[in-house]
């Protein structure tokens, strides 16, 4: 159970199926759609869940996203290379 952007993301990169905070019934359909996947289906959506926590949340990627911004008067600005 996820709301905000963190459910959209995950709906969006079909890293799996979210429902909304505190909605039981909604996280009971959203278990069934789950149990209904083929078994590709369910790998695959592992998979991808996989990639995009190591691209989003890996600590070597964000540091690198960190080091690509500096600070300009008090706002963040992209590094231009």
């Amino acid at each position: 159970m996820l709301n905000g952007e963190g459910a959209e993301i995950i709906t969006r990169s079909g890293a799996g199926i979210s429902s909304p905070a505190g909605d039981g019934f909604a996280s009971a359909v959203a278990t069934m759609q789950i149990a209904n996947m083929s078994i590709d289906e369910r790998l695959q959506m592992g998979r991808t869940g996989f990639a995009l926590s190591d691209e989003e949340f890996n600590r070597g990627a964000l540091i690198s996203k960190l080091n690509g911004l500096r600070v300009v008067e008090g706002r963040h600005q992209e590094r231009f290379k």
